[in-house]
């Protein structure tokens, strides 16, 4: 079995969701993404917000993982962006 990991990461738009696949996929950072719609409700600077956002779900390896959540910070458009990572075992 292959260790796989799924990093989350929240979007602002479906464009920067599939922006940040595109890129990712060209550095061979992941291997697939899903992105996924959602309301989000959240608190920020102090302000209750709501607002859609697009779930991106990439798929790559715990080797690249890291590699590939450092990319995501540093080329995301929010100030402080989520990049969350699942640990998941993938079937042969």
């Amino acid at each position: 079995m292959a260790a796989i990991a799924v990093l989350y990461v929240p979007c602002p738009s479906r464009a920067v969701a599939l922006t940040l696949t595109r890129q990712l996929l060209a550095a061979r950072l992941i291997g697939c993404a899903n992105v996924i719609g959602s309301d989000s409700r959240y608190v920020w600077k102090s302000k209750r917000v709501s607002q859609r956002e697009f779930i991106l779900l990439a798929k790559t390896t715990t080797a690249k993982a890291a590699a590939a959540r450092r990319w995501v910070a540093r080329h995301h458009p929010y100030q402080v962006p989520l990049v969350g990572q699942l640990a998941l075992e993938a079937n042969a």
